[in-house]
């Protein structure tokens, strides 16, 4: 229905109004030409080849339409011929259906709240996080409780394992984990508590994703700025600022997350764990700026609902029976 060449944010397509023709792709060494790299006459022996793409179409008795430009969703929808489908959102159909959700609903707020697609991207996260509420704090909870809950029966646990340290025979095993399982009902946890919690939070995954996709391939943020010193959405961060941003809020966040432990072990998984954000704030400086300032709104929204989980989650178990 139709062929060409594009990159990031523009294409090439040849399309026949008729209905479909045969078309051949196929690729081809070709060496840059000295003059037009600004180098001397004969230069060209020294240049590298590269791999370019070549597309031959087959021209119908009705000719063919020739479209040269931007990548605008909304254009390519309007002129037909399925078009759209060159902004690639995903090869997988939710999570192509999910950023194009997301980017159809950016657009309207850009259109009809506020005409700054820095702003936009605010308001849409923060929207996306009042839809997604309930089961981030359905999440969150759990996740706290199951913290709180083996941190408090560890000191038995730890009475438990010690017991069965030096029986090494499957029936002390057994015994062992008995032993544990009878504890987990006597104490009222759920060993799958915290496991439980984690799956809502793994179903959006697919939401951040597209998110992540949609910011990438939106020509719209191209060019376009926010505040200051970000003047295009579409690339990064020039000082750094929102990668930084991002990286604190994240360090916080996970900061509130975290139960106090005495367990060794769990005490040096929280401390690998506080080496994420270090490592997502490296990421970050080379992503676009559009994409890191929706993590960052995302992460401030995140603390403010991880404090409300933190007091429910205090007053729940303070009413509980001490161990």
């Amino acid at each position: 229905t139709w062929a060409g060449l594009e990159d990031q944010y523009f294409a090439a397509l040849f399309v026949p109004p008729g209905g479909p023709t045969t078309v051949r792709t196929w690729s081809r060494e070709v060496t840059p030409c000295a003059e037009a790299e600004g180098g001397e006459t004969g230069a060209e022996q020294d240049a590298e080849p590269a791999v370019q793409a070549l597309v031959a179409v087959e021209v119908p008795a009705g000719g063919l339409k020739l479209f040269v430009g931007p990548k605008k969703y909304t254009m390519l929808v309007d002129e037909g011929h399925d078009l759209d489908r060159v902004v690639w959102f995903s090869s997988y159909p939710l999570l192509a259906w999910i950023a194009r959700g997301l980017f159809l609903a950016l657009v309207w707020i850009h259109g009809h709240i506020v005409p700054n697609w820095g702003v936009a991207i605010l308001l849409s996260t923060f929207a996306l996080r009042i839809v997604l509420f309930p089961i981030n704090q359905y999440s969150m909870v759990r996740m706290k409780r199951a913290q709180v809950e083996m941190s408090r029966v560890q000191p038995k646990m730890n009475g438990i394992k010690k017991k069965y340290a030096k029986k090494k025979d499957a029936e002390s095993r057994a015994k062992m984990n008995q032993e544990m399982m009878e504890l987990y009902r006597r104490e009222g946890i759920s060993p799958m508590g915290g496991v439980v919690g984690c799956l809502p939070m793994l179903a959006q995954v697919p939401i951040r994703i597209g998110f992540y996709n949609m910011l990438t391939v939106a020509i719209e943020l191209r060019g376009a700025p926010f505040v200051g010193w970000i003047q295009d959405l579409s690339q990064r961060d020039p000082y750094w600022v929102l990668p930084i941003l991002m990286g604190v809020t994240m360090f916080y966040q996970q900061r509130l997350a975290q139960s106090k432990v005495t367990d060794p072990v769990q005490k040096q998984q929280q401390k690998i764990m506080m080496f994420m954000p270090f490592f997502f704030t490296y990421l970050c400086v080379q992503m676009p700026s559009g994409m890191v300032l929706y993590w960052f709104a995302n992460n401030l929204l995140g603390i403010g609902q991880q404090v409300l989980v933190n007091r429910h989650t205090d007053k729940i178990l303070a009413a509980a029976p001490k161990a």
